[in-house]
């Protein structure tokens, strides 16, 4: 049986639903369930056996792959044969020295997302950002931590890090 936690997105009937409890025992037969928001609007009480993972990523997402940017062309598939048990991506490579070419289907454990963290914010790392002072600035790296470098115009090359804390906030440009 799976297990989430508040914030997770899991599939219920084919609807992406976002989970808003930890799981709860009902009060009629003592049932495992969660309280999900429902994709149109409102809440619902959902048995845990009735919810699975929602997948890792959907169509027209970035990821990373071998160190390059790829987009998700189709997805997730179960994989078959030798890779069974797995869950497999189509992508294309967006840069790189295979750039435009499709890759046949990759396992979702190698494509971490594209995107840095600092504290709890995401960072897609193809986006553009403006800090407070109207600087914009762009990554040039794709390490997928803190220390990113970013590019800012006038500023030179720094880390994410060091962008968030003497510049920030940072507001996604495109």
């Amino acid at each position: 049986m799976n297990e989430f936690k508040t914030g997770d997105r899991a599939m219920y009937e084919g609807e992406t639903v976002t989970v808003l409890t930890e799981e709860v025992q009902t009060y009629y037969g003592g049932y495992r369930a969660y309280l999900v928001e429902r994709a149109g609007g409102g809440a619902a009480l959902i048995l845990a056996s009735n919810l699975t993972p929602a997948p890792r990523f959907t169509k027209g997402d970035t990821a990373l792959f071998e160190g390059y940017r790829v987009k998700i062309m189709g997805g997730p598939y179960d994989g078959a044969g030798s890779m069974a048990g797995k869950v497999l991506y189509l992508v294309e490579y967006i840069d790189g020295p295979d750039a435009g070419k499709v890759r046949t289907l990759i396992g979702a454990n190698l494509l971490p997302a594209d995107d840095s963290t600092f504290g709890a914010d995401r960072y897609p790392r193809g986006g553009l950002y403006q800090d407070r002072d109207g600087i914009r600035w762009r990554f040039t790296t794709d390490a997928g931590w803190s220390g990113d470098l970013m590019l800012g115009l006038g500023k030179g090359q720094r880390t994410l890090e060091r962008v968030v804390m003497q510049w920030g906030p940072l507001i996604r440009q495109r």
